[in-house]
């Protein structure tokens, strides 16, 4: 399950082996034009710009029948991938030209229903290709970026046991709490080699995401990676209606959701991202911070709204002391 392939050269070797079948390509534009040299003429390229389902539909309607799809980009490219792949039954390769999200791994398809994120059908790539030339030749910002859908393990495992205590979602099984907490020590040991993109902090970043999302499939919830911090970004992203860089969007959302969980805990989250150099203000995620603060004064109702999973934000409200408090921290 997720058969990844990992070393350097190897996504043109890939495309070789493809240029005889009917391929849709699913990337975007600047993408296509920095790698169009090893993309091959015969394959349909197609460039997206955004996740919201009616768009998709759209242009699944105008494009010609083809025998496989191959996603090449980021999570938005390799989301869209997904997308045709399940709506034609067919086959599906994945290239992630950097780390910047888990998409790759995670069965089900992250759509957008006017703005609101919300998850579809069920694809297993027939091969993930991890190219560490493509990877590093990535904006340093978006591999960074890819620690999110791994640090939010941190907020995660916190609000998974506060589920199961409360009896509202499945017990904590201790040999998954138990792996992720693991992979949390990994990522915290290990931060030369994420802020310097190595093969081995690449691959640290890629099977890490493979772990989260073999267990998701086998046991239908991730909730020891996808809890509260989660649920921020996707109130950030409702109220603000602005396309972020998610990894770096959910970095942040760790912090200030660790911080809402028990005073203290968010220290880990800054050591950590100020020693692989991602930073996580409010300005450099994108966003204002009178933004942060309105998504912050929504996140209770937006959880309670959305039947989101049980989390810290059915157990307190956030105040405007605590909104104050946690901005003038990141700034």
């Amino acid at each position: 399950m997720f058969e990844t392939d990992f070393g350097s050269g190897i996504a043109k070797e890939l495309f070789l082996t493809l240029k005889d079948k009917k391929i849709l390509f699913v990337t975007q534009e600047n993408l296509l034009q920095k790698y169009r040299e090893i993309i091959p003429a015969e394959f349909a390229v197609l460039c997206v710009d955004n996740m919201e389902e009616a768009y998709l539909a759209g242009l699944n309607a105008e494009t010609p029948a083809v025998d496989e799809v191959v996603g090449f980009g980021g999570g938005m490219s390799v989301d869209a991938a997904k997308y045709f792949a399940w709506q034609r039954a067919l086959p599906c390769t994945l290239v992630p030209t950097a780390i910047s999200v888990d998409a790759c791994y995670s069965y089900p398809i992250a759509l957008r229903r006017n703005a609101v994120v919300c998850y579809e059908g069920e694809v297993i790539p027939k091969t993930i290709c991890v190219d560490y030339d493509i990877i590093r030749s990535a904006p340093i910002r978006l591999n960074l970026s890819g620690v999110g859908d791994v640090l939010s393990c941190y907020t995660a495992l916190f609000d998974w046991r506060l589920m199961s205590a409360a009896g509202k979602g499945p017990a904590v099984v201790d040999r998954l709490y138990n792996t992720a907490e693991n992979i949390l020590g990994e990522l915290f040991g290990n931060t030369a080699d994420i802020a310097g993109m190595t093969d081995k902090g690449i691959r640290m970043i890629m099977d890490a995401y493979a772990w989260v999302g073999i267990e998701g499939y086998n046991n239908r919830y991730c909730h020891f990676e996808e809890g509260s911090e989660h649920y921020l970004a996707y109130t950030v992203e409702s109220v603000c209606g602005k396309h972020l860089l998610h990894g770096q969007l959910v970095s942040m959302c760790v912090y200030i959701m660790s911080k809402f969980q028990q005073e203290g805990r968010q220290n880990d989250v800054r050591r950590f991202v100020d020693a692989i150099g991602l930073s996580i203000k409010p300005a450099d995620v994108g966003l204002s911070g009178d933004e942060v603060s309105a998504a912050l004064k929504r996140a209770n109702a937006f959880a309670v709204e959305n039947a989101l999973a049980y989390s810290v934000l059915n157990e307190k409200q956030i105040t405007q002391a605590f909104i104050d408090e946690v901005l003038g921290e990141l700034q």
